[in-house]
């Protein structure tokens, strides 16, 4: 009879599950469940996503509060961003950080980008995306080190002479910035080595 309770149970955090893969609480009780119908490798892959997911929960919720107390204040929605992000909602973590953009001063707005820029490249798979959006900020804010991250996304991809263009862009506000030396000098070694026109 108890194992008939626990296959409820079971079905019962799954079907919580179902509905918000994120849910901590059903998380837990899926992972009690399982052991307690001896099911130890699930219980024990079921416990740990729980442990990971009680503390990002926690950041997100305080983001939350943050965002009540303040809602027109960039950062708080930029933290947002980063836990949904962490949790793996790349959707609401986009949404969240064009919110920050939109109420971002001036001179917070390049930390918001550099953010936004890492979800498309890593998370959506767009490097297109994210070049045009470090490029349209750069032009924006006229802050280099936009121009220096698509410069470094696009040394990643193979693509020098297009990196090339960013980091000589980029020296011609720093001409003496070492780091933006080495990056340019790296992008004509790789044309040079591959002959590239």
């Amino acid at each position: 009879a108890r194992a008939g309770l626990h296959d409820e149970a079971l079905a019962a955090f799954r079907r919580a599950l179902a509905v918000d893969p994120f849910d901590h609480t059903a998380m837990f009780g899926l992972g009690r469940s399982l052991l307690q119908l001896g099911r130890r490798d699930e219980a024990t892959e079921a416990l740990a996503r729980h442990r990971e997911l009680v503390p990002l929960m926690d950041q997100r919720d305080h983001a939350l509060r943050a965002i009540d107390l303040a809602p027109l204040h960039a950062g708080n929605h930029a933290l947002l961003g980063d836990v949904e992000r962490a949790i793996g909602r790349i959707d609401r973590a986009e949404a969240a950080y064009l919110r920050a953009a939109e109420l971002a001063e001036p001179g917070q707005l390049t930390p918001v980008i550099l953010r936004h820029a890492r979800l498309l490249h890593e998370d959506r798979g767009d490097l297109s995306g994210a070049v045009a959006l470090l490029d349209q900020a750069s032009h924006t804010t006229g802050d280099i080190r936009l121009l220096v991250r698509s410069g470094d996304l696009l040394m990643a991809d193979g693509q020098a002479r297009a990196a090339l263009a960013h980091f000589e862009l980029a020296l011609q506000s720093r001409p003496q910035d070492g780091q933006l030396i080495t990056r340019r000098d790296g992008a004509l070694a790789l044309l040079k080595a591959t002959d590239e026109p």
